[in-house]
């Protein structure tokens, strides 16, 4: 559906400002009554590191983000951090990512809450719901549900379509970003997840990289803006990417969009 919507906002921006558009399409931004439909973010924090003895919290986490999926389909985009802790190095990990991780985790964890960074953690939107551990995967799953009903129930007022070209061996990478609804975006955040496929049980969406978050500003409603990112090497690491759009503190997740490459 969103691989349409996108094609089909490309073109209604070249038009916007004709006097022959149908105002009443529900993804025309300057539609007051515009929306279309969320797609929310499950990101779990993991360790699968073969020696650890407490690797089943981990798969456990990573088998109810699965079940997740099955019943919420497009709805649902999840992604695995893959970190290193108590002396168990997970194969998925690297330096590089280690301290990107562990900044975005951190930031998800509200002040007041009492449970620390640890693994499996997981997390619906950001901020939106925090799932620390796990007995099972449909202790997990249990936890979700409530939340994602909501969530996924819910009209969503921002359209995100990827960019993305291949020149000289590296991805050019941006998007376009409109506010829909009437409704106003205040100093907004994006960051760009670079996931892959390892074909293997519990690593289907393993997060191999992630951007800086960026800021893109305020977004008035009816508008729409053009965000580019820095290029990144195309060596053939990552299977898709996951366009995220955050409020103003780059805690809560607005609307996510994945573009497969």
């Amino acid at each position: 559906m969103f691989r349409f919507v996108g094609k089909f906002l490309g073109l209604l921006l070249l038009l916007i400002g004709c006097s022959d558009i149908p105002r009443d399409n529900p993804f025309d931004p300057a539609n007051k009554n515009s929306f279309t439909q969320p797609v929310i973010l499950v990101e779990g924090f993991v360790n699968t590191a073969p020696e650890n003895p407490y690797v089943n919290y981990s798969t456990w986490a990573i088998e109810g983000m699965e079940k997740i999926t099955q019943i919420y389909k497009e709805q649902i985009l999840i992604a695995e951090y893959h970190r290193d802790v108590n002396g168990y190095d997970d194969p998925y990990n690297s330096e590089v990512t280690s301290q990107k991780f562990t900044q975005i985790q951190d930031s998800y964890i509200a002040e007041d809450d009492p449970v620390p960074r640890g693994v499996p953690d997981v997390f619906i939107n950001g901020q939106e719901k925090r799932i620390s551990g796990a007995s099972s995967s449909t202790s997990v799953l249990t936890e979700a549900t409530p939340v994602l009903d909501k969530l996924t129930a819910q009209q969503n007022y921002y359209l995100i379509q990827p960019r993305v070209e291949t020149t000289d061996g590296d991805l050019q990478i941006g998007c376009l970003v409109a506010a829909l609804g009437n409704r106003t975006g205040a100093d907004l955040k994006m960051r760009l997840l670079f996931v892959k496929d390892m074909e293997q049980p519990f690593l289907h969406h393993v997060v191999q990289d992630v951007s800086p978050l960026k800021s893109i500003g305020d977004l008035k409603k009816g508008s729409y803006k053009e965000v580019d990112f820095d290029p990144v090497a195309n060596t053939g690491k990552f299977d898709y990417i996951i366009y995220v759009l955050y409020d103003s503190q780059g805690k809560n997740v607005l609307q996510t969009v994945k573009e497969n490459l």
